[in-house]
């Protein structure tokens, strides 16, 4: 089993997405294994663009050691990610509205 890799992605696409609502983008905790960093970050970017979506960023990552020291939704997506290794688990979209948000 992998190790479980969070991080914070940053996401646009088309207005008329339905994840989007009409606004320009949105941020969402992310969560799956990973051997590496750099895997978890192409399972993300895959992950989403299958989905019709880019990721622009995906900051904060780590790899999660101890779930119980972490906040309500990163253990939330670590449960998730550590039940499936081939889910990349995500919280809450929270959308913006301009592109330089």
């Amino acid at each position: 089993m992998s190790p479980v890799w969070t991080g914070l992605a940053e996401l646009s696409g088309p207005r008329s997405h339905p994840v989007l609502e009409g606004y320009a983008g949105a941020f969402v905790w992310v969560g799956a294994q990973a051997d590496s960093e750099e895997i978890f970050r192409d399972r993300v970017q895959a992950a989403f663009a299958q989905e019709g979506l880019t990721l622009v960023e995906l900051d904060q990552t780590k790899e999660v050691s101890d779930p119980d020291e972490e906040s309500e939704a990163i253990d939330y997506i670590f449960q998730a990610a550590r039940k499936d290794p081939t889910l990349v688990a995500h919280d809450s979209f929270h959308l913006f509205r301009n592109q330089d948000a």
